[in-house]
C-alpha cells in the first residue's frame, strides 16, 4: 500500500515538472516615457514562468521613493501551470534630463533573457495628459524592445 502511494506521488511530481518545463516565458515591463521632475512614477516588471533570482534594476540617477512591491500568483488549470511575479518600483527624477534604466539579464531554461535599456525623459513640467506608457514585452529568447502598442492615459 505504501509503495503505490509513493509511486503515485512520484508520478505526480514528474508530471508537474514536465508541465512546468513546457510553459512559455514572458516578461512585460511598463513605464512612462516622459515624467515630471519631483513627481513619482511607477516602473512595473511582470515575470511569467521564470524561475530564478530577480535583481533590482540599475536606476542610474532616478531616486527610488518606494518599493519594491512584489506580488505573486500561481495557477494550475487542466494540468497547465502558470506562475507570475510582479515587481513595482516608485521612482522620481530630481532634475531635468534623460535617464536610462538597466534591467539585469534573467535566467531562463534555454538562455538568459536580455533587455534593451529603457530611456525616460524628465521635464520640469511634463504634460501628464499626453504621457505614453511604453510596454516592453518578450516571449522567449529575444531581446525585449518597446512594443508598437502604446496607449495614452489622461489624468482628470
Amino acid at each position: 500500500m505504501n509503495f503505490s502511494r509513493i509511486g503515485f506521488i512520484g508520478i505526480f511530481i514528474i508530471y508537474f515538472f514536465l508541465q512546468a518545463e513546457g510553459q512559455s516565458t514572458e516578461v512585460i515591463i511598463k513605464v512612462k516615457d516622459t515624467v515630471s521632475v519631483g513627481v513619482p512614477f511607477i516602473l512595473e516588471i511582470e515575470l511569467k514562468n521564470i524561475q530564478g533570482t530577480f535583481k533590482t534594476p540599475d536606476f542610474n540617477g532616478l531616486k527610488m521613493v518606494g518599493g519594491p512591491n512584489t506580488s505573486s500568483s500561481f495557477t494550475m488549470i487542466n494540468g497547465e501551470t502558470t506562475s507570475k511575479t510582479k515587481y513595482s518600483y516608485y521612482l522620481m527624477a530630481e532634475s531635468e534630463g534623460e535617464y536610462t534604466v538597466f534591467i539585469h539579464e534573467l535566467p531562463s531554461d534555454d538562455e538568459n533573457i536580455k533587455f534593451e535599456e529603457i530611456r525616460i525623459t524628465a521635464l520640469e513640467t511634463a504634460q501628464n495628459d499626453s504621457s505614453i506608457i511604453k510596454t516592453y514585452k518578450s516571449s522567449g529568447k529575444e531581446e525585449i524592445k518597446p512594443s508598437s502598442s502604446k496607449r495614452k492615459i489622461k489624468r482628470l
